[in-house]
This record gives C-alpha cells, sequence and structure tokens, in this order.
C-alpha cells in the first residue's frame, strides 16, 4: 500500500533536530528557466520563509539546502538554483546532473518565458533523462492582478499542453503570498518516494493551478 502524505503534515516540512530520524537521504532539485522567473526569490522563500522584493540576478548558480523529516527519515533538499541568462548555460551539467527533480519554471506574466520552457527542456533532458519534471509557474498574484480573464485562459491552455507533453505536474506559485510553495515540494517527496498524497489538485481555471 503506498504512504501518505497529507498537505498539512507537518512531518513533511518540519526542520528536523539532531538525532530525531533514523536515516538520511540527500534528494536533489535543479531549477531552470529564464532571467527573472523567480527561480531564487522561489527557493529562498522555502528554504528561509522569507521574500526579498529585491531582484538579485543569479550569476552563474545559487545552491540552498533544507532537511525535513518523513517518518523516521532526514530528507535534505539540495537545491541548486542556475542564472537564467545564456552565458550560464555551460554550468547547467552542474545543475542537471544527478538532480532527482529539475524544476522547469516561468513566469505567469510573460507568455514568452514559458515558450523558452521548450529549449530548457530539451538541454536538460540531453544531461538527465531520468530526473522528475515539474511545470512551475511564478508570480501567480500578479498574473491575477495584471491579466484579464481571455489571457490567463490562454496561458493556462499553454501551460497544460506543456505539461502534458513533459509528463510533469504543472504547478502556479506565488512567493510573495507563499501559494503552493510548500504544497511543490511535497509533491516532489511523492514522486521521489512513491507516496499517495492526500491533497485535492487545483484544476479550474482562474485558481493557481496544482495539477499532479
Amino acid at each position: 500500500m503506498a504512504s501518505q502524505v497529507s498537505a498539512a503534515d507537518e512531518g513533511a516540512d518540519r526542520e528536523s533536530t539532531a538525532g530525531d530520524a533514523k536515516n538520511s537521504v540527500t534528494v536533489k532539485i535543479g531549477m531552470v528557466g529564464d532571467p527573472q522567473v523567480g527561480k531564487t526569490t522561489l527557493m529562498v522563500k522555502y528554504v528561509e520563509g522569507r521574500f526579498d522584493e529585491d531582484y538579485i540576478m543569479t550569476l552563474g548558480v545559487n545552491f540552498m539546502e533544507k532537511t525535513v523529516t518523513l517518518r523516521n527519515t532526514e530528507v535534505i533538499f539540495s537545491i541548486w538554483d542556475l542564472g537564467g541568462s545564456r552565458e550560464f548555460t555551460t554550468m547547467l551539467p552542474l545543475v542537471c546532473n544527478d538532480a532527482v527533480a529539475v524544476f522547469f519554471m516561468f513566469d505567469l506574466t510573460r507568455k514568452a518565458t514559458l515558450a523558452n520552457v521548450k529549449e530548457w527542456y530539451k538541454q536538460v533532458r540531453g544531461l538527465n533523462r531520468s530526473a522528475h519534471a515539474f511545470l512551475v509557474g511564478t508570480k501567480y498574484d500578479l498574473y491575477t492582478q495584471q491579466l484579464d480573464e481571455a489571457a490567463q485562459r490562454d496561458v493556462d491552455k499553454q501551460a497544460r499542453k506543456y505539461a502534458r507533453a513533459m509528463k510533469a505536474p504543472l504547478v502556479y506559485v506565488s512567493a510573495s503570498h507563499s501559494i503552493n510553495v510548500q504544497k511543490l515540494f511535497k509533491i516532489v517527496l511523492s514522486k521521489v518516494f512513491d507516496l499517495r498524497l492526500t491533497m485535492t489538485q487545483i484544476e479550474g481555471d482562474g485558481q493557481p493551478l496544482l495539477i499532479f
């Protein structure tokens, strides 16, 4: 029987203390996407619980870790964030090699960043064919404020199409409003450890999509 991860299960994202777990496993996550889509912002929000409004361009690669407890196991999320500028693509192997999950990230308010996911996906799969792919739309709060309903439906349609082609979960997040940030990493746990999620999928238009 598959194990369960509840959306409200604090055990899945509680900071571990020394001696709290019997085993330890590292889960490497790569984050790729165009400049200014919010990769570093999402990483900092998840790891440190804070939102930084000031944009600081990633020069090369950022790296952070967060340890969570899943039953009697310490899971160390090793999160690697690649700068979106093309000059940094030579460092893509550092981010993607040995990753068990890759977040393909795009800005919900800039459709071109979604179109460019195709190229990011092609490059990543050339290096790592086994990692679980995730399609992550960022800045959901701005998306609801800046795009009218027709534009939102257009983005949703294209994002769903890409996610199906990638065989990837589709998750809309907002680091500034803490929307789906914790849930995204719970879905990672479910995919990596073959756990059954008890959280509800969100598939309706006009909502922060959570399709896994």
